[in-house]
């Protein structure tokens, strides 16, 4: 049971413990994807003002004054014969660009870097123009690249950033592993106590089962020691009967006297066997064996006549007196010299 509790634990928390550090990596991308997700809101309602600002520009504005509304914007330029269908963006730097208004003859120059140079969580992080630029390869974990909705800003938003895969809150794990354990070892205890309570009651059928059929083999033995005197006291009377018809008082009064004696027998019988039920000390005597087997013999006389056998013995010297209860050695000498009989 010990050992089976100790395995489910360490298979439960090994289980748990994969999935909870699954769930905490996953939410460490959550967070870089939210952070992703902000900030190219912010970097999108910048291009938006740029495409709303420009058409309402002339070039001769005070940049010192636009600057202080648009923090983005660096320089106001007028320009002269540039193409209606020019490109509408040229890069000046790693993170800045100029932005032209072809119809008016104008353009700005828009700085990114605040914007990028904030702190954030990100290994790599830039704008680049799409139309010029190819995608920035990488070997990062996570990356991100979503382009810019403003036609005439086609810049498209990268980011790559690798896991912390020590950067996980541990305790969460302790917690989970002593959680686990403690339901482990509730459940183990009350699996264990269901079944204690399953042996018992089977213990107790058991016992039950065996005092029936303790019962039934004593109730065997009692009827079967019982049915010899029984029937010989029945073949006596039957015997006196039939020999009062032919007025023979004395054999009648042996009859009826070996008749007694069985009744006797099964009184002394009944006794002892009670003695056994309830256990009571059994005291061995000594007990002359020629006397009890001649008893015997006399007991079964009629049935050996019947048959017409003859029964003889024969005792050691040094074995005709025994320790034994007198009752169940003439028992036993009755079952062997009865089943003799019948065997003939």
């Amino acid at each position: 049971m010990i050992k089976r509790s100790i395995a489910a634990w360490v298979a439960i928390c090994l289980i748990s413990g994969v999935l909870l550090y699954a769930e905490q990596i996953r939410r460490q991308y959550w967070e870089r994807d939210r952070e992703y997700s902000a900030l190219f809101s912010e970097i999108s309602a910048v291009l938006t003002q740029n495409e709303s600002v420009l058409p309402l520009l002339s070039g001769n504005e005070d940049i010192t004054a636009l600057n202080k509304k648009f923090p983005h914007l660096l320089a106001l330029e007028k320009t002269t014969g540039r193409a209606l269908d020019a490109a509408r963006v040229e890069p000046a730097s790693e993170r800045q660009y100029w932005l032209y208004n072809p119809w008016r003859q104008i353009r700005v120059r828009v700085d990114l870097a605040p914007l990028l140079n904030t702190h954030h969580a990100f290994d790599r992080l830039e704008v680049y123009y799409s139309k010029r630029s190819e995608p920035h390869s990488s070997d990062a974990f996570w990356h991100w690249a979503r382009p810019f909705p403003q036609v005439t800003q086609p810049f498209v938003l990268s980011a790559d950033a690798q896991p912390d895969w020590l950067g996980i809150q541990w305790v969460i794990f302790l917690a989970v592993f002593l959680g686990w354990g403690m339901v482990i070892a509730v459940g183990s205890v009350a699996l264990w106590q269901r079944k204690a309570r399953r042996d018992a009651e089977q213990r107790a059928l058991y016992y039950q089962h065996a005092r029936l059929n303790t019962l039934g083999e004593i109730t065997a033995g009692i009827v079967h020691e019982i049915n010899q005197p029984l029937t010989a006291v029945q073949t006596w009377i039957q015997g006196a009967q039939r020999q009062q018809k032919l007025d023979n008082p004395q054999a009648v009064s042996q009859a009826l006297a070996a008749a007694l004696v069985q009744t006797q027998r099964i009184s002394a019988l009944l006794t002892r066997f009670r003695e056994h039920v309830v256990q009571e000390k059994v005291t061995l005597r000594e007990t002359d064996l020629a006397q009890c087997w001649q008893q015997v013999v006399n007991l079964l006389e009629h049935e050996r006549r019947a048959e017409h056998i003859i029964v003889t013995h024969a005792f050691a010297p040094e074995a005709m007196t025994v320790l034994a209860d007198r009752l169940w050695l003439e028992q036993v000498l009755h079952n062997l010299l009865s089943n003799a009989i019948q065997a003939q």
